[in-house]
């Protein structure tokens, strides 16, 4: 099916069993999902309808203010998975406007597939949905858990902020995958023991830290999570242990679809610090509309694997005391530019800039 036949659809859903229904629906139309969040301010909202022109939304009544698509309110044959859109996931822009990432069915079918093995998900399982349907780990809470007949629990976005031991023991949850931020809000008061269905904590999007690694790798399945949206999610991996000082450093191995280089580094662990290149099918097809910014941050090698550079310095170590027949894993260092994180959410200095 050529690009053009795919309508993009804006989903302006953030609470509820609607937010699961509607990404389902637009991608069995062979359609593209563009998740905004309604909460946001109406000049970024029509700002993103214009950019990804999304002539349909899915909305809530409460969110249709500044909508002026056609509406749906939300209060065929089976294709083969290759390289249709699946979504458009928006992140900050240097520009000073947010930029579109435009991701594939397969790159978020080995994501997901990748994601039940790594974390465990089986038709026992009770998986959060800790993520806002806005930042992507949203799409691995909800179509990891579906696809293992697991159960998805959904809470009010408010309680996972102000009663979220609640939520987890309430919902006798099993998996958790959030931001060392928002499981920090617990990490101070609340033990193994206060939380006895829990089986695996999964955490990304900021760096994890020495206490919470030497508070809950011997209680639980504690996993180190690393990527970027343009490479779908997350795309290494690393189950802590407790066994070294600087563990949390670490953020693993690459999953099966998943390719990973330190620029510079041959792969043979010296520790040469260089950007972190990601590649394989989880890779997205480039910014919607940026053709520059895409040639400058994604290309194809000579076998055709689509790479792209992270902006993310890292390198690769050898752990299990250093020898020949130890693990050779990657961490990450830091940035080339002037990129932040607050609370797991990318943010570009420049669109602060060109609001001030």
């Amino acid at each position: 099916m050529p690009e053009a036949a795919q309508q993009h659809v804006a989903i302006l859903v953030d609470e509820g069993p609607e937010i699961v229904m509607s990404e389902l629906a637009v991608l069995k139309c062979r359609s593209v999902f563009v998740p905004i969040d309604p909460t946001w301010p109406d000049a970024r909202i029509a700002y993103i309808l214009r950019d990804s022109s999304a002539r349909v939304a899915l909305v809530l009544r409460a969110a249709c203010r500044v909508i002026r698509n056609k509406l749906v309110c939300v209060d065929g044959d089976d294709m083969e998975v290759s390289h249709l859109r699946s979504h458009i996931i928006y992140t900050s822009g240097t520009t000073g406007e947010p930029k579109g990432v435009v991701c594939e069915h397969r790159g978020l079918l080995a994501y997901m597939q990748s994601k039940a093995l790594a974390h465990e998900i089986d038709s026992n399982s009770r998986v959060l949905l800790a993520a806002a349907i806005t930042w992507d780990p949203s799409l691995g809470d909800i179509f990891s858990t579906l696809a293992q007949a697991a159960l998805l629990c959904i809470a009010p976005r408010a309680s996972l902020t102000t009663s979220l031991l609640d939520v987890l023991v309430q919902g006798r949850v099993t998996h958790v995958c959030t931001t060392p931020a928002l499981w920090g809000l617990l990490d101070g008061s609340v033990s193994a023991a206060d939380l006895p269905h829990l089986r695996v904590l999964a955490l990304g999007g900021a760096a994890l830290t020495a206490s919470i690694v030497a508070k809950w790798s011997r209680a639980l399945r504690l996993i180190n999570t690393y990527g970027v949206t343009e490479a779908t999610v997350y795309q290494t991996w690393h189950v802590c242990d407790g066994r070294e000082e600087d563990e949390f450093k670490v953020v693993g191995r690459p999953f099966k679809d998943v390719l990973v280089k330190v620029e510079g580094d041959e792969g043979e662990g010296g520790a040469v610090e260089g950007e972190i290149l990601v590649g394989g099918v989880q890779v997205a097809c480039g910014y919607l509309r940026r053709d520059e910014l895409t040639r400058s941050k994604f290309f194809e090698d000579d076998q055709q694997v689509r790479w792209f550079r992270t902006g993310d310095v890292g390198r690769w170590r050898r752990r299990g005391g250093g020898g020949k027949n130890s693990d050779l894993e990657l961490e990450v260092l830091g940035r080339i530019d002037f990129q932040v994180k607050l609370r797991g959410f990318r943010i570009e200095l420049q669109e602060i800039e060109s609001v001030i």
